[in-house]
C-alpha cells in the first residue's frame, strides 16, 4: 500500500465528511440520519492493505474524527480524544476477521462492510459517551442517538456504493495488488 496515497485517500475523506455532513442529514422528528462519507473510504483501505497497515489507518482516522468532532455540553464544546479512534479500532478487528471470507472485488462487500464497521463504531461511540453524560454535562439522549447512529449506518450503505465506483478503478494507483479474476478465459494447465 502506498502511504502517500492512503493519506490523501484519508484526508479527503475526512474532509468531505466534516464539510458535507450538512449536504447529507436528513432529519424526521428527533431522528436525525447522517451517513458516514469516510467509513467505506477507511473500509476499502482495510480490506485492501497489511493488517498493520489496515489497523493504523482505523485508529488514526478515528483519532482525527475525534479531534474534529464536538460533543455538545452545557458548558460549551469540548474536543474528547478516544470513542471513534477506539470504536474504529474495534472496527478494525471486525474487518481483520472477516475480510478472509469476502470477495473483495464485489460492490455488495464494500456496501456490507462499512454498514457492520459503522454499527460497531457507533454503538461503542453511544455506549462511551452515554456513560460519559452519566457524570458529566453532556447533552446525550442514549436512545435517541443510538437510534439516529443506526439509521445512520444503514445509509452509510448508499455511499459506499458511490466510493466502490470512485476506488475500484484508482486500486493499482493506491499500491493494493488487483486480486485475480475469478473467471479466466483462458486456462494454464
Amino acid at each position: 500500500m502506498s502511504r502517500a496515497a492512503a493519506l490523501l485517500a484519508c484526508w479527503i475523506a475526512i474532509g468531505l465528511e466534516r464539510g458535507f455532513a450538512s449536504v447529507f442529514l436528513i432529519e424526521l422528528g428527533s431522528l436525525r440520519i447522517a451517513p458516514s462519507v469516510a467509513a467505506p473510504v477507511f473500509v476499502f483501505l482495510a480490506l485492501q492493505a497489511s493488517r498493520a497497515s489496515a489497523v493504523w489507518v482505523c485508529v488514526l482516522t478515528g483519532a482525527a474524527l475525534d479531534l474534529t468532532w464536538s460533543p455538545g455540553t452545557a458548558t460549551g464544546a469540548g474536543v474528547m480524544l478516544g470513542p471513534y479512534a477506539i470504536g474504529h479500532l474495534l472496527g478494525a478487528a471486525f474487518l481483520l476477521k472477516a475480510r478472509g471470507s469476502v470477495d473483495k472485488k464485489n460492490p455488495l462487500t464494500l456496501i456490507v462492510m462499512s454498514v457492520a464497521f459503522m454499527i460497531i463504531v457507533q454503538t461503542f461511540v453511544s455506549l462511551v459517551m452515554g456513560l460519559r453524560s452519566v457524570y458529566d454535562t453532556i447533552e446525550w439522549s442514549m436512545a435517541t442517538e443510538w437510534t439516529s447512529r443506526m439509521a445512520s449506518a444503514g445509509a452509510t450503505g448508499f455511499l459506499a456504493l458511490a466510493w466502490w465506483i470512485v476506488l475500484r478503478p484508482v486500486t493499482p494507483l493506491m499500491g493494493f495488488q488487483q486480486p485475480l479474476a475469478r473467471f479466466s478465459s483462458s486456462r494454464s494447465y
